[in-house]
């Protein structure tokens, strides 16, 4: 009845998403982001999808175009912070967090990838500091739990000077 109804094509890619059929995901979400208004929650599952598949580029493309249109939107600063962080651009993923924080992110997932960041970086003490503001905003995120451990117990088998 209606093929353009953006809320329903919505609906669909994020059921085929949830049922493991990204091709059929892209397909809706590709549908909704060719109609001439900005869709900035298809674009970010678009770019996750992307980002997944390990099409950086096209993922950084898309978040770009969808933060021009509609730059007050965080899970468009988010997942573009995650490509930018997979390519090794920390200090911009850094920023890109910082943004979407302030855009109302919640903070425990802001804490969690600004400690992969400091991780990454080799700073252990920061990263454990925000793994443990994570957890506390987000008790049993299993993601940060499992770094957190990582961390703890090479500090307990690295000798100290």
């Amino acid at each position: 009845v209606c093929p353009g109804h953006a809320p329903t094509l919505m609906a669909n890619a994020v059921i085929a998403y949830g049922d493991q059929r990204p091709a059929e995901s892209q397909q809706w979400l590709d549908l909704i982001l060719a109609q001439p208004r900005a869709y900035p929650d298809a674009a970010v599952l678009r770019a996750r999808i992307a980002i997944e598949e390990g099409n950086l580029p096209f993922a950084r493309r898309l978040l770009a175009q969808q933060i021009r249109l509609v730059p007050d939107h965080a899970g468009l600063h988010e997942t573009h912070a995650a490509a930018l962080y997979l390519e090794g651009n920390l200090q911009e993923s850094r920023n890109e967090l910082t943004m979407a924080g302030k855009l109302g992110a919640p903070r425990w997932r802001i804490a969690y990838h600004l400690g992969l960041i400091e991780e990454t970086s080799g700073r252990a003490d920061e990263a454990t500091k925000l793994y443990t503001e994570a957890l506390a905003g987000n008790p049993g995120y299993e993601p940060a739990e499992s770094r957190l451990k990582a961390l703890q117990a090479r500090s307990a088998t690295t000798p100290r000077p």
